[in-house]
C-alpha cells in the first residue's frame, strides 16, 4: 500500500527530479523536501511520469512553485490514488504546479495545502483533467483555494471541493480557462469574490 517506501529529503533539498524518459512511481511516501526553487518533492523537466498510491506530506518550496510537484517541461503527468497533505509553495501551487503538457488526476485527495494562487493545484497553459478527487481545507493567500487554472483546458468531474479558502477570488476554484465542470460538489468554501467557483 501507499507509504511502503519512505523518501525524506535532507534540509533544503528536493527528493526526486525527472528530466526524460518514462517513469512510474508506486507505493511511496515523499516528505519534508524544501528546495529554494520549483518542485518541493518532485520536479519534472521532461518525460512521462505516472504516480500511483504516493503520499506527499509536508513538502515545500521556499522560492518557487509546486510545494509537492512542479511540472515545468514534461509531456504527461498521471496521478492516481495519491494523497497531498500539508504541502506549501512560497509562490503558486501548494501541492502541484503544472506548466507543461497534460496532467490527469484521479481518485486523489488534497488537504491542508497552501500557496499564493492555487492552494492545492495551479494549472497554467496546460491540459488538466480532475476526476473523483477531494479538495478540502486548502488555502490560497490570493486566488483559487483548491484550484487555480489560467489559459488551460480544464475538465473537472465527480469531485468535491470543501472548506477551501482564498483571500481574493475563488474559494474553491478560480478558472480563467476553457473546459467544463460536471457532477462536482462545492461546499463551505470562502473568498472575497466567488466563494465556490470564480470564472475569470
Amino acid at each position: 500500500g501507499a507509504g511502503d517506501t519512505v523518501l525524506t529529503a535532507a534540509a533544503g533539498t528536493r527528493t526526486v527530479r525527472v528530466t526524460a524518459g518514462t517513469v512510474r512511481m508506486q507505493d511511496l511516501s515523499i516528505s519534508a523536501a524544501s528546495p529554494a526553487e520549483d518542485g518541493g518533492g518532485l520536479r519534472i523537466d521532461g518525460g512521462d511520469v505516472t504516480l500511483e498510491r504516493v503520499h506527499f506530506t509536508g513538502n515545500q518550496t521556499t522560492g518557487g512553485d509546486g510545494g509537492a510537484i512542479a511540472m515545468s517541461g514534461g509531456d504527461t503527468l498521471t496521478i492516481d490514488d495519491c494523497v497531498f497533505d500539508g504541502n506549501d509553495a512560497s509562490d503558486d501551487g501548494g501541492a502541484i504546479a503544472a506548466f507543461s503538457g497534460n496532467t490527469v488526476i484521479t481518485d486523489s485527495r488534497f488537504t491542508g495545502n497552501t500557496a499564493a494562487d492555487g492552494g492545492a493545484v495551479l494549472a497554467s497553459e496546460v491540459s488538466l483533467t480532475v476526476r473523483d478527487c477531494v479538495f478540502e481545507s486548502n488555502v490560497a493567500t490570493e486566488s483559487g483555494g483548491g484550484l487555480f487554472a489560467s489559459g488551460s483546458d480544464v475538465t473537472l468531474r465527480t469531485s468535491e471541493l470543501v472548506s477551501n479558502q482564498a483571500a481574493d477570488g475563488g474559494g474553491a476554484a478560480l478558472v480563467n480557462a476553457t473546459g467544463s465542470v460536471r457532477n462536482t460538489v462545492f461546499h463551505s468554501n470562502t473568498a472575497d469574490i466567488g466563494g465556490g467557483l470564480a470564472v475569470g
